[in-house]
Order: C-alpha cells, then sequence, then structure tokens
C-alpha cells in the first residue's frame, strides 16, 4: 500500500528532516504536500484528500487538534509532537501513533510498520481512528483549560462544580471561584459526556457536587449544589426524569 501523504510541520528543519527519514519508506509513502501552519494544512487536506498524515500537535494559530476537528474526510493520522513521554500516557492504548521529536530512524520505521498492520484490519482501523479523533477533538481529559487576562489556568474536572449560562455568557464555578468562558453550554455537554447532567437549559452540573434535590411545589424542583455559597439551580422537567425516581 502506497499512502498519499501530507507533512505538516511548522518548523522547517524537522520538515526537512522527516523527508529525508521517509525517503527511506518510498514503497509505502508517497509525499503530496507539505503543510507549515493549521490553515495550510486544513486546506490541503480538504483538497487533496491525503490517505495519511503526519500532524504536528503544537503551531501557531490553529493546533493540531483544531485542524482535526476541521477536516471534511478523515485520514490516517501520525501525530509528531515535543511532548514527554508523560503526557503522552493517556493515548498507548490507541491505535494511532505518536512520534517524539527530534524523531529517530528506527522510532518511525516502527511507526510505518505499525501503520502496514493496522491498514490490513481495515475495519478495526477505522474504529479505533474514529475512537481517537472523538479523544481528541472532544478530550475526555482531567485537565480543562480557562484564560484568565494573559494566563491559562487547568482546572481538574473533579473541581468544576457547574458551569451557568448568564445572559450572553458562560461560566464555570469551582467551589469559591468563576471565571467566563468562550464556550456554549451545548458544546460543553459534548466535552463532558461523563459525570456531568444537563439540569436546565441555563445550567450543567457535575453530579459529584449535587448537595441535594429539593421539591418547592407540585412541578418545580431545584438543585442545591455542595459549593461555598449552596448555588440553587432551576431542574427541568426533563432532567428530573432523569435524576428523581
Amino acid at each position: 500500500m502506497i499512502f498519499r501523504t501530507i507533512i505538516i510541520e511548522d518548523e522547517q528543519l524537522a520538515r526537512e528532516r522527516l523527508k529525508k527519514l521517509l525517503t527511506k519508506h518510498e514503497q509505502n509513502i508517497q509525499i503530496i504536500a507539505e503543510a507549515e501552519n493549521g490553515n495550510k494544512a486544513l486546506e490541503l487536506i480538504n483538497k487533496l484528500n491525503p490517505d495519511l498524515i503526519f500532524l504536528d500537535i503544537q503551531m501557531p494559530g490553529m493546533n493540531g487538534f483544531e485542524v482535526l476537528e476541521k477536516i471534511e474526510k478523515l485520514p490516517i493520522i501520525i501525530f509528531t509532537t515535543a511532548y514527554d513521554e508523560y503526557a503522552l500516557q493517556a493515548f498507548e492504548t490507541n491505535s494511532i501513533d505518536y512520534l517524539l521529536k527530534p524523531i529517530s530512524p528506527e522510532r518511525l520505521n516502527q511507526a510505518i510498520s505499525k501503520l502496514n498492520q493496522f491498514y490490513q484490519k481495515n475495519e478495526q482501523f477505522n474504529e479505533n481512528i474514529m475512537k481517537m479523533l472523538n479523544n481528541l477533538t472532544h478530550p475526555q481529559k482531567d485537565l480543562f483549560q480557562v484564560k484568565v487576562g494573559a494566563k491559562i489556568l487547568f482546572i481538574k474536572h473533579k473541581d468544576i462544580y457547574f458551569f451557568k449560562a448568564e445572559e450572553k455568557y458562560t461560566f464555570l464555578y469551582t467551589y469559591d471561584k468563576k471565571y467566563i468562558l468562550n464556550t456554549s453550554l451545548n458544546e460543553l455537554e459534548i466535552d463532558f459526556s461523563q459525570n456531568f447532567v444537563r439540569v436546565h437549559r441555563s445550567s450543567f452540573v457535575n453530579l459529584d457536587h449535587i448537595q441535594e434535590i429539593l421539591k418547592l411545589s407540585m412541578n418545580k424542583y431545584i438543585v442545591i449544589m455542595n459549593d461555598k455559597v449552596k448555588t440553587e439551580l432551576p431542574l427541568s422537567r426533563k432532567a428530573k426524569s432523569k435524576l428523581v425516581k
């Protein structure tokens, strides 16, 4: 199998090195294009429809994960990254390979061998790719990024009490703090499919931080959170059927 391949890497020296290493795999790899940033990568992928991409994760502007979200037809992906081994442990069980930079010839050989083996198992391979894409574009990771001025804070999922839409904005609430987000509740529902529930059109809560559900009248309930101020949130009829037996 010859894989029509695009190399996506913002550093020219890294691109040249990878191209040189891939010359020894001409029986499998045909390089059809290169991209130095996410925008160019997206344009080339959608235009050329490659079989395989070598995709850098950290790039200026649109990063590798954001590129994946916008691809019209998913190719096979081998990531190239400067992340250390610890940061990659979460991906060890998936079928797509990761090459730590600087890439060694031996490690690239392993990736190409793995690529050929997976391709022979089309059904399982496609299933694993879709699983990986879902994990990457809507990651069930343990940390959530919040921008505060020039800083980026990392908040653990277990420390997020709830999300709440207020007028035109969405806010993330911890035990005693509040952060503004540029993400809608609908988008958050995709990223936080585990252990979070939409209790109302305006609020999305962590089940672990619900203190109690209180009935106010025949058809009116509220959710009381166990944050510092014991926030009270309305409970919709739809959510009530899932939470109240």
